[in-house]
């Protein structure tokens, strides 16, 4: 088998391929993937790594340390991510442990938040992302908005005190693109386990009823790239999502590695009984997914050290750079897609057992294809949103 598959296993050689941490984040990530290690790919099994990894404060990492966190780097968030897609190859168990996580909502987006980061020290608390607003009435109030209706959450509803919603909000009479920090814990908020609204393995799916609830401005985030940033009210904050857009590129990474170590360990048991043409197609088709994912995985660790290093030299131009940081996604996406198809090609449609990690990666790639081919280039919203309403 081509030597490259070595690297599909988390080792030494695979850990210093791409030499973008630390010894200290690089410890942390190793005590991560410990807790991570004996957590079924399950409901229970999400919930149970999510509670490790707050319970440890890996909830902090990319929290900046004026908040009590970190200051992980994006180098250390972007391989926390394909660590978790790596996992089992579902965008589904990703999502649920991500929850209480700051990595596809970057620090960026609540860096200002200083009363969820606060209680988040203090007691570990939790946010759980917005799955439909269907049922949400959303009013302007003069320090605020007020909420009314139902909404639908996954990844740990039932865990979350406190909720994040992005939609469009009226400012000044204006519809703008928006997300909002709720708390969960005011009087009008309750929360409903529902299963039977299970759209996505391993989610935990929920329904939450808000009655008269009001967000003040100060937990309002506003979109740079829709509307001028001036015409907001003062008190609303500003963010853009410079950071998140790269990193769902690590998501596409974790699941590419996923499907291959499945792929090279199915070949493994079959070699033996194979006759030397079929080793042959097998290792060439194995040996090209390869390329493609440490291609993918180059283009990925290169760009987010470029990242780095221009923040650190004062250079960085965030929204500017948002375009760039797109088409890098998009490649990484498209290799991550070629890669993971050639398998299924080469074991044959009848390895898609629902279930397994190449059925999970198969699927959950395609769902982020369609996804992606929605979207609207204004709408600056995470991959995961878009994922999600493709699966209703």
């Amino acid at each position: 088998m081509p030597q490259a598959l070595d690297e599909m296993t988390w080792n030494e050689s695979y850990e210093s391929a791409i030499p973008v941490l630390d010894d200290a984040e690089a410890a942390r990530l190793a005590m991560a993937r410990e807790l991570l290690t004996d957590c079924p790919d399950d409901d229970d099994g999400a919930a149970a790594a999510l509670k490790s990894l707050v319970g440890e404060g890996f909830l902090m990492d990319t929290v900046p340390a004026e908040h009590g966190g970190r200051d992980a780097s994006v180098s250390y968030a972007a391989r926390f991510l394909e660590m978790l897609a790596a996992k089992n190859g579902s965008l589904g168990w990703l999502f649920t442990i991500q929850q209480g996580l700051h990595f596809l909502l970057p620090t960026a987006t609540h860096g200002r938040c200083g009363e969820y980061f606060t209680d988040v020290v203090r007691q570990g608390a939790l946010f759980a992302g917005s799955h439909s607003r269907s049922g949400l009435a959303i009013r302007e109030a003069a320090d605020g908005v007020e909420l009314d209706g139902i909404l639908q959450y996954c990844s740990g509803a039932p865990l979350a005190t406190w909720l994040t919603c992005t939609a469009k909000i009226p400012v000044s009479g204006e519809a703008r693109g928006c997300t909002m920090m709720i708390d969960a814990r005011q009087p009008g908020i309750s929360c409903e386990p529902a299963s039977y609204l299970h759209s996505m393995r391993g989610s935990l799916t929920g329904i939450v009823r808000l009655t008269n609830v009001r967000v003040p401005w100060e937990r309002v985030y506003w979109f740079s790239d829709l509307g001028d940033p001036a015409n907001r009210p003062q008190s609303c904050r500003y963010y853009g999502a410079w950071q998140s857009i790269l990193m769902q590129g690590a998501v596409f990474l974790g699941i590419a590695r996923c499907a291959l170590s499945y792929a090279h360990d199915q070949l493994t048991r079959r070699r033996s009984a194979a006759d030397p043409a079929k080793r042959f197609s097998g290792d060439l088709a194995i040996g090209l997914s390869t390329a493609e994912f440490l291609q993918a995985r180059s283009l990925f660790y290169n760009r987010v050290q470029g990242l780095e290093q221009a923040a650190l030299a004062g250079t960085e131009q965030r929204e500017a750079s948002r375009p760039w940081h797109a088409a890098i996604l998009s490649t990484v996406a498209s290799l991550a897609y070629s890669c993971v198809s050639r398998l299924v090609e080469l074991l044959g449609g009848s390895v898609l057992v629902t279930g397994n990690p190449l059925e999970r990666c198969w699927r959950d790639l395609q769902l982020a294809r369609v996804a992606e081919g929605t979207r609207q280039p204004a709408v600056n919203l995470a991959l995961g949103t878009f994922i999600m309403e493709q699966k209703q």
